[in-house]
């Protein structure tokens, strides 16, 4: 008997280091959604201290109330098991986002009776994904438009108009393309200089785009000025 019980302590020991040491955040949530356990790692992602967070609710600590109807008495055992992100409202008013994933608990009754899950910080994941995201829209939008004006580039229109020709016609649907080409634009240049053309250029790129039709397009064709493709009924 005594060996048992050293072996026990030894393993309850083992057990205790091993969750208070973990990387991710051990939490378990009662029938009720009231915290009931949480690891160190809690206080470390959050700076609440686990003391303090026991016995209330946990939706307390999030930010999105689509999230926290998951932690509502009645709709625990409907929370996604995996894949699920929680942005947690940290004690200093910064958002972290944690990656949840959870078990279900039935006492021996089969009796549901709470939640034991992980939660890992992937705010900084997260934030990379949406740069990476934004760089690839970036290079996206340099691929399709002029750097002058922000219209269309030749490339993308001839891209387009096949496009729009292509469904246009299908449906029976005629199509309107204008150029439009300024007078004097050389004499712009020459005289007051290529910098003044450029903000001629904008002026009437601008003009274009805010008389845009939807469905149209502008575009810059060339080193001259804009022209505008418009889809008619």
């Amino acid at each position: 008997l005594e060996a048992t019980r050293g072996q026990l302590a030894e393993n309850e020991l083992k057990l205790r280091n091993l969750v208070n040491n973990m990387q991710e955040v051990l939490l378990e949530v009662d029938h009720n959604g009231l915290v009931s356990f949480l690891n160190p790692a809690w206080e470390a992602f959050t700076g609440y201290a686990a003391e303090t967070t026991l016995q209330r609710p946990f939706a307390e600590f999030l930010v999105q109330p689509r999230q926290m109807a998951y932690f509502e008495a009645g709709w625990l055992e409907q929370i996604p098991l995996t894949e699920l992100q929680l942005e947690v409202r940290a004690q200093d008013g910064r958002s972290v986002w944690m990656q949840m994933r959870t078990s279900l608990q039935h006492d021996e009754n089969g009796v549901f009776s709470g939640l034991i899950s992980t939660l890992e910080d992937v705010t900084e994941t997260l934030h990379l994904q949406e740069l990476q995201r934004q760089h690839e829209q970036d290079l996206y939008h340099l691929t399709i438009t002029d750097p002058l004006t922000g219209v269309y580039n030749r490339r993308h229109f001839d891209s387009l108009l096949e496009s729009l020709l292509h469904v246009n016609l299908h449906r029976g649907h005629s199509l309107a393309l204008m150029v439009v080409d300024i007078d004097g634009f050389k004499f712009i240049n020459d005289t007051y200089g290529h910098p003044v053309g450029d903000e001629v250029l904008r002026a009437v790129s601008n003009a274009l785009l805010a008389n845009e039709h939807r469905g149209g397009a502008v575009a810059r064709t060339a080193g001259a000025a804009p022209g505008r493709l418009l889809p008619t009924v």
